[in-house]
Formats: C-alpha cells, sequence, structure tokens
C-alpha cells in the first residue's frame, strides 16, 4: 500500500525504493506501476539486506511484461520476482518486445530447475537488448539453489543472444556485452 501512493507521480524518471525486507508485490501492481510511470528510466523495488530466511515473491516473471511494453524509456530494473512458474504459454503475450532493459536484478528471487530454460527464452523475448543479468548469493539464506539457477539463466541468455543476433561463439562477447560464467 505504500507504494500505491507515489501512484499519481507519473512523471518519474527514476525510482530507488528499498526497505530491510522488500515488498509484498504482484503482477497485477507492477502493471499498475507500468501504466502509472510510462518515463521511468531506472527502477529498483528491493531490499537492502537479507536477513531472514527467503520467502517466495508473489511477482512473476510474466509480470515484468507491462515494464517492457509501457516502459519505452526503461532500463534498470531491480525486482526480486518468483521464477518458478513459467513454461512455453507464457511466451504469446511478449512476442515482438522492444524494450530496451539492458540490465535486470533479480536479487534473492527464487527459481526452479525446470524453470531455467523457460525463464531465460522469456527474458530474451521479453528484454531482448539484456546485456547483464544479476542476482544475490547470501550463501542460504535465498531459497537453496537459487543462484546456481540463475547464473545458469545468465547463461542461457548469452547463447540466445548469439542465436538471435551478433552470431559470435566467445563465453563474452564486446558486442551483446553478455559474458557466460
Amino acid at each position: 500500500d505504500e507504494l500505491r501512493l507515489l501512484l499519481p507521480f507519473t512523471n518519474l524518471t527514476h525510482q530507488v525504493l528499498e526497505t530491510r525486507f522488500g515488498f509484498d508485490i504482484d503482477d497485477a501492481f507492477v502493471h499498475e506501476m507500468a501504466a502509472a510511470w510510462p518515463y521511468i528510466h531506472t527502477l529498483n523495488i528491493g531490499v537492502t539486506e537479507i536477513s531472514q530466511p527467503f520467502e517466495p515473491q508473489r511477482l512473476t516473471l510474466q509480470g515484468l511484461a507491462p515494464l517492457a511494453d509501457l516502459c519505452p524509456d526503461l532500463r534498470d530494473l531491480t525486482v526480486h520476482v518468483n521464477g518458478s512458474h513459467i513454461c512455453s504459454n507464457h511466451f504469446d503475450m511478449c512476442s515482438g518486445s522492444e524494450s530496451r532493459v539492458e540490465r535486470l536484478d533479480v536479487g534473492y528471487s527464487s527459481i526452479s530447475e525446470t524453470s531455467v530454460p523457460w525463464a531465460a527464452a522469456y527474458l530474451s523475448a521479453v528484454f531482448p537488448k539484456l546485456r547483464e543479468l544479476d542476482f544475490w548469493d547470501y550463501g542460504g539464506l535465498e531459497e537453496p539453489g537459487s543462484a546456481r539457477r540463475w547464473l545458469e539463466v545468465r547463461n542461457h541468455l548469452v547463447a540466445y543472444r548469439h542465436v538471435s543476433g551478433c552470431g559470435r561463439n566467445d563465453s563474452h562477447c564486446s558486442e551483446c556485452g553478455l559474458s557466460a560464467i
């Protein structure tokens, strides 16, 4: 509800909102934010630290699509999502995206093993200019294995970038900017 108070400020371009415990947001509210803030360049809705065991987020990867569609100037996005429930059925809503998001920080977001390739394909479709995918590794406070799985998503993004664009085969491409680890 605290975030809802900011929706009338429609000319926001940079918004950094961090608390110790984060925000409980869902797909519908992110759609409201995207509609309210069409000029946003940087959006950081996160936590300053993880000081308690991980709790899954209600915001899903699919909930990020309105930011791609309604915020053409958005370049830098930090948001914690639940990446554990995504499959090919979610791709019809994101084809042909012209989003300019270059950096996505998913923090301590959850993701299941089976969602890794789907998450990478989805992010590649929704954010075709994505150059940097960051995530946090807090040594056990986040969902077990999430950091390793987000690393796999990053590596898949590198492969997708090469197939769809620059055509290079090495682990770091100076043209597309993504690096596999």
